[in-house]
């Protein structure tokens, strides 16, 4: 059995969307849903036990994080495997199968990401680097963008990668992540201290060390719009973000390592300051350089705001 986890927070129609396109593409399977909310206001939970009897609901008082949930469905799962399903994602024919066959006929298969596909088809990037000092570096002062092509400043978000072939890498993006149920129980469940962000770097850090490969799929695929849940409170999501890198270099790397990390990342945030003031500047004269920078000046003068003071 398939056991297919989601943790919804106030995306029900995206949940409702997500929820039908499992049963309506994977007829040929053995598979349980478990729905995890996370005390929505949205009238989600009311809205699965009237459309979807079938689906394992955990109704939480209060909100705990991500990973949190995550472990609450993984503990009443069944299966041999389990997909661990953003709500705001869209299966589309076959997906599963397909995923389930690889992992069956690929024993040393930990964890399986499959091709992931933006609202209008594009290709959304979802696969990364773990993270260190480099791969900040090259995000926060956009070598990966000017050096997209390459296998040193390219790693963060392995952009030199086509997702044309079948490939080993690092970590897959938590919006589809297919993990073995053997796996789990060698490498424990997703490590709580990330409220969210992150967790699945960590679980894909430990499963690696376990000696389990992590594979991307590219015959498997789904449609993610993103952003259902974190919309609701961009900036603060924003610096969740900051606070989860933190966690997992301090975890795995040690204090001194951290403190590099930080400068880097408040440089990063320095530097965006500056060029979003430029364009917010740029955009009252009438010369239109971005669509909103405004937004993005404050978010990361909040940031900044929170680095300088942490515990606001």
């Amino acid at each position: 059995m398939l056991s297919i986890c989601i943790v919804n927070f106030n995306t029900r129609e995206l949940l409702k969307n997500c929820l039908q396109s499992i049963y309506d593409t994977s007829k040929k399977i053995n598979f349980e849903i478990i729905v995890v909310d996370n005390h929505s206001s949205d009238g989600s939970v009311a809205m699965i036990k009237q459309d979807f009897p079938r689906v394992i609901l955990i109704a939480n008082d209060e909100n705990h994080g991500y990973a949190s949930a995550v472990n609450q469905g993984v503990d009443q799962a069944k299966g041999e495997f389990i997909l661990i399903l953003n709500s705001d994602t869209e299966i589309l024919p076959d997906c599963l199968s397909k995923t389930l066959e690889f992992m069956n006929d690929n024993k040393n298969a930990g964890i399986v990401g499959c091709r992931i596909l933006n609202p209008d088809l594009t290709l959304q990037r979802s696969c990364r680097s773990f993270p260190g000092i480099l791969n900040f570096f090259s995000e926060n002062f956009f070598l990966h963008d000017i050096f997209s092509r390459s296998r040193i400043f390219g790693r963060p978000f392995m952009s030199y990668f086509n997702y044309d072939r079948l490939a080993e890498v690092e970590i897959v993006l938590g919006a589809f992540m297919m993990i073995r149920k053997k796996t789990i129980d060698q490498i424990g469940l997703m490590d709580t201290q990330f409220f969210m962000y992150a967790e699945e770097t960590d679980w894909c850090f430990r499963a690696r060390q376990a000696g389990w490969k992590i594979y991307f799929y590219p015959d498997a695929e789904i449609i993610h719009y993103g952003g259902g849940s974190t919309k609701q409170n961009f900036v603060p999501m924003f610096i969740e973000a900051h606070k989860s890198h933190h966690k997992f270099i301090r975890k795995y790397h040690g204090p001194a390592y951290l403190l590099g990390v930080k400068i880097i990342l408040i440089l990063g945030v320095i530097l965006r300051i500056c060029l979003f003031s430029i364009a917010t500047l740029l955009n009252l004269i009438g010369f239109k350089v971005t669509q909103d920078p405004k937004a993005d000046l404050i978010r990361y003068w909040k940031t900044l705001r929170w680095y300088l003071i942490p515990k606001q």
